[in-house]
């Protein structure tokens, strides 16, 4: 099971570089589409000189704050992203299940898992069809060694989205997955059957054991009894 879960975490780190894929999923209007093709463009850092001064416009379109959140991340700028994200979370309520998505985009490459996993999992409340948020919390559950709820969500990404280039790596990991499943409930039962032979051991010595006392308290009760027998084997008793 150790050697499956090395190759699971070799060929989950394939997946790691689509990771911001589809991170943008919305029509920007005129005074965002600088913004958003500079990050199209992985050029991040014009991208955020861009919308940083957009957000100081008291009429921007709210999706300012979740397009400086992406090129943030792009940029690596991971605190940055949280904090633009979450007041666009706050702000926009529209899409709201994007700014989940990347605010756990944010915290995954900061490793903090565990939030990373709630809000991909909030992202998925929010659209239960938003494929990327499925794939990322696997993702994410592989790294957290939640194997069993990363293949649901490996099996759900590729309903959602069969055509997906990633495909092939995917099935994979799915492979090795439920390779890890059948080899875990293998020596679950192996345990189960070992707990079983002991309680079997122990009953039957203790059994043994209930024996042997048994046995010794029959002995001295017939041991008490002769106690006032007279022993005819010393000569001397006899005159």
């Amino acid at each position: 099971m150790k050697n499956n879960a090395f190759k699971i975490k070799v060929l989950f780190s394939v997946l790691c570089f689509y990771f911001l894929i589809g991170a943008t999923e919305t029509n920007a209007q005129t005074t965002l589409e600088d913004g958003l093709r500079y990050i199209k463009k992985n050029e991040p850092d014009k991208a955020i000189a861009i919308l940083y001064k957009e957000t100081k416009n008291p009429n921007a379109n709210p999706k300012v704050y979740l397009y400086l959140g992406v090129a943030c991340i792009q940029s690596g700028k991971y605190l940055d992203a949280v904090t633009w994200l979450t007041t666009g979370k706050e702000r926009d309520f529209t899409q709201k299940h994007l700014y989940s998505y990347n605010l756990g985009n944010a915290y995954f490459m900061q490793n903090l898992l565990e939030k990373a996993h709630t809000e991909y999992s909030e992202a998925i409340i929010q659209n239960a069809n938003y494929a990327s948020a499925f794939l990322n919390r696997a993702n994410t559950e592989i790294k957290l060694e939640k194997f069993t709820a990363a293949l649901q969500d490996y099996k759900t990404y590729l309903e959602l989205k069969p055509n997906s280039p990633q495909r092939p790596a995917i099935e994979a990991i799915i492979n090795l997955l439920e390779e890890n499943e059948k080899q875990a409930e293998l020596a679950k039962l192996a345990e189960e059957a070992k707990k079983i032979a002991e309680q079997k051991r122990k009953k039957e010595f203790l059994n043994n054991v209930n024996d042997s006392l048994n046995s010794i308290d029959n002995a001295e009760s017939i041991s008490a009894g002769s106690e006032g027998t007279i022993d005819y084997t010393e000569e001397g008793d006899l005159e």
